[in-house]
């Protein structure tokens, strides 16, 4: 589903990601573990088309293209660190704006899943830090995708939210593709069907991704 082969990411002079091949497998659950610092964030933003990489080639779906193209931005979703949230907006006026065509029934039924239907009237910057990161959640079932990058996805979650996401993960999203960088027992060793080390890259560390 996924093939990236010679990937490399710098900031500055400071090369965090160096000479790095990916596979992912068209269903596979992949987390990219590691510590902190370790690249798995500025990874998996390259990846997904947020931070420039450089590559000898980049395979989504069975066709090579760049993370800047249209045919990845048309079959990849992305939930990041500080979702971007339009002002103005409810939650329900989002959800509605990226599940165009998707009938009513379908958006509450993802608003309930994961426990923010009582929000919907809510603007997003009104919700404490676990309601929003739930409430970005929520998009992942409904914008369409073939691969989906969560970054750690388990940041301000209870311990019930987690095992809520993990649920969902292994159930909901059972047979798609995912790529995550996580930091959580729970996703790695209980949903993850594939787990991918990032070391820290020794030979220009000296600063934190």
């Amino acid at each position: 589903m996924l093939e990236v082969t010679n990937a490399a990411i710098s900031y500055g002079t400071h090369r965090v990601i160096d000479a790095l091949d990916l596979r992912v497998e068209d269903g596979d659950i992949t987390a990219l573990i590691g510590a902190n610092g370790a690249g798995k964030s500025t990874l998996l933003k390259g990846l997904a088309g947020f931070l420039p990489m450089r590559y000898d080639s980049f395979t989504l779906a069975g066709k090579q293209c760049s993370p800047s193209s249209h045919w990845h931005r048309e079959n990849t979703f992305a939930i990041m660190d500080n979702f971007a949230w339009m002002r103005g907006l409810t939650l329900w006026d989002h959800y509605c704006l990226l599940g165009r065509g998707l009938p009513s029934s379908q958006i509450e039924d993802a608003m309930v899943r994961l426990q923010v239907d009582a929000y919907a009237d809510r603007m997003p910057y009104s919700l404490s830090t676990g309601q929003a990161q739930r409430a970005s959640l929520v998009t992942m079932l409904l914008r369409p995708w073939q691969v989906l990058f969560l970054d750690e996805p388990e940041q301000r979650l209870d311990v019930a939210s987690q095992e809520l996401l993990a649920d969902i993960l292994l159930t909901d999203l059972s047979g798609r593709t995912v790529v995550m960088a996580t930091h959580s027992p729970l996703l790695r060793d209980e949903v993850a069907t594939e787990i991918i080390t990032i070391h820290t890259n020794l030979a220009s560390a000296g600063e934190n991704d």
